[in-house]
């Protein structure tokens, strides 16, 4: 079953967009708005709290070309297998709102 979360309305560093993926294998990715900035995708593997994100990549939908960063609006998808939680960090982010909305599938998006 899917699971979805959002809309997180990301205006500054260091909010983050985040969603469980336990017993799921990917996350598809929309984030909308304009902004000037950086999200970086991430994961957590076992219990939340002491374990930091590990950072992991998205690839844009109708690409095979993956990408460390979200830096504009668009579609992705992230391989989550194995994981706790996928999030999107705001790194960096100086002017606008990035609007994300995170669905996770046990089945490729």
């Amino acid at each position: 079953m899917s699971n979805v979360a959002g809309p997180f309305y990301i205006t500054a560093a260091g909010q983050i967009a985040s969603i469980s993926t336990s017993d799921q294998s990917c996350v598809g990715v929309s984030v909308t708005g304009s902004f000037t900035g950086t999200l970086q995708p991430g994961v957590t593997i076992g219990p939340n709290g002491p374990n930091a994100p590990v950072n992991t990549q998205v690839t844009p939908y109708g690409s095979s070309t993956a990408q460390n960063t979200i830096t504009a609006a668009g579609g992705f998808n992230a391989n989550v297998a194995g994981t706790t939680t996928f999030q999107l960090s705001a790194t960096s982010l100086s002017v606008g709102t990035a609007v994300v909305y995170l669905v996770s599938s046990p089945a490729h998006i």
